[in-house]
């Protein structure tokens, strides 16, 4: 009887009789990283501008490379990253902490296509400081040469229109030893293993090609279609923002079809979102149920029975950019309770402030920041809120300054950076002020930490028109960014 069920079992579920494990490979390499920086600058991680003139990260690790047909992983130490090339996610865990961190992949070339409009920029400008009027863009660009000045254009890869030229740089074979090579030298110097990958692992190959080592796309796209991986890779890249980088990755071991797996989210580790305490724990936070309808009508029911009618509108509005327009709908009778209150000129202008669309002329912006400043001096309880308001003043006042080639102001950007901040910190489920600061920061070039921010935003409030803005930017960015996805 046993006999017969088993057979049925197994007839039924074949896959209980020969356990099948999909293609994969396990690659372990030994990587010296020679990093130079001479200036380098954050605004994320500690919300400062930090400055300084020399500084050297050398390191030498063993690094471990899991490619499956659909991600790959690549561990150093405690730290590893999970790049799913199906949902298009980058999962950074760190297993001495036991936290994990997820990211879209799109926020990748988001930084890269701000990094190309920044060094385009450059590259025009000094072109006209020293009278050339031309430049040589090389195989979708390796070099920008002007006079006597070099570019590495691995920051802005297509950013110069669709002007090519591959004569510039050419690869070289000697033996097996390959070398990219241009009229400066080598670039990229590489060897291939003699031993064969799967044909379903490429894909994934070629992508931690890409996103990993940090090549240039078209050396990607030739290393990537080999089923031999690399046994030796040296590079260099210069961002021309002050970080050089020398790399040497040697194959040490390959292992095929060993049932190899990979989890982006270990069980018992706890996801994390930014390295500063406060604002970490206002996103943590934010992913549980917060406030509801009711809790706000409460509060303001209560201002409404004291006459503050100034408070009574704050609430509201808090109220209006925490929840969706249907939650926030349900109390809609209130606001005739609030417009019935005594009306004085601080809270007319303060209401105008705050509800009006932001204005995009300098004399409106610093009128409706006096405003502000006088509201947060007479309601400090509110300041969280008000700041909200003042600091999207601030990001527009730099917009004005950029399109006035005006000089960028640091502290005026990380003040507002501050206030947004404190907002979430201070209430961790107010949604609006979650995509302000993703704005903000989208805006100034870190679009990792912009996407934890707009994905937090649209877990508490899906009806922000963000969704429509994000859906175009990935549009446009796997469009643009082809080799990425």
């Amino acid at each position: 009887m046993k006999k017969t069920l088993l057979f049925l079992l197994l007839s039924v579920f074949p896959g209980f009789a020969a356990p099948a494990f999909a293609d994969d490979a396990v690659l372990k390499y030994h990587v010296i990283n020679n990093v130079s920086i001479t200036t380098i600058s954050a605004t994320q991680m500690s919300i400062k501008r930090v400055m300084t003139d020399l500084a050297r990260d050398d390191s030498e690790e063993d690094t471990i490379v899991t490619l499956l047909p659909d991600k790959f992983g690549v561990r150093s130490g405690d730290h590893e990253s999970v790049y799913d090339l199906t949902t298009k996610m980058l999962y950074k865990i760190d297993h001495a902490k036991k936290i994990w961190q997820e990211i879209p992949l799109h926020s990748v070339p988001l930084d890269h296509e701000h990094m190309r409009q920044v060094m385009g920029k450059r590259a025009v400008e000094f072109e006209t400081i020293t009278g050339t009027g031309k430049y040589t863009k090389t195989m979708s660009g390796i070099v920008l040469e002007t006079k006597d000045h070099d570019l590495d254009l691995d920051t802005i890869y297509g950013s110069l229109a669709d002007v090519k030229s591959a004569g510039a740089m050419n690869l070289v074979h000697r033996g097996p030893h390959k070398s990219f090579e241009s009229s400066r030298g080598p670039l990229v110097e590489f060897t291939q293993s003699d031993k064969l990958m799967p044909q379903s692992l490429l894909k994934s190959y070629n992508d931690f090609l890409v996103y990993v080592p940090t090549l240039h796309p078209d050396v990607e796209k030739i290393m990537g279609v080999s089923s031999k991986p690399f046994a030796t890779l040296n590079y260099k890249t210069d961002d021309h923002c002050g970080r050089r980088t020398d790399a040497k990755w040697a194959l040490t071991d390959i292992a095929v079809n060993k049932g190899a797996k990979l989890d982006p989210m270990p069980a018992g580790y706890t996801p994390y979102f930014t390295a500063d305490a406060p604002l970490n724990a206002a996103f943590v936070s934010a992913q549980k149920a917060g406030p509801k309808a009711a809790n706000y009508a409460d509060r303001i029911k209560g201002f409404i029975a004291q006459g503050d009618r100034m408070r009574a509108m704050l609430a509201q509005n808090e109220m209006a950019i925490s929840l969706t327009a249907e939650e926030a709908r349900t109390q809609e009778k209130l606001s005739f309770g609030v417009l019935g209150l005594p009306e004085d000129p601080l809270t007319s202008d303060t209401m105008s402030a705050v509800t009006q669309a932001q204005s995009k002329l300098r004399e409106n912006i610093e009128r409706s920041n006096e405003t502000l400043k006088r509201a947060k001096k007479a309601y400090p309880d509110y300041v969280y809120l008000l700041d909200v308001y003042r600091a999207s003043n601030i990001i527009a006042t730099l917009a004005l300054d950029a399109a006035a080639d005006q000089p960028f102001d640091d502290k005026s950007f990380v003040k507002a950076l501050k206030m947004y901040s404190n907002a979430v910190i201070e209430n961790p489920w107010m949604a609006s002020a979650y995509a302000l600061l993703g704005d903000a920061h989208r805006e100034y070039g870190d679009g990792l930490f912009a996407w934890v921010c707009w994905n937090t935003a649209l877990k508490l409030k899906p009806d922000l028109p963000l969704k429509a803005k994000l859906d175009k930017i990935k549009a446009t960015i796997e469009k643009d960014f082809p080799e990425y996805f």
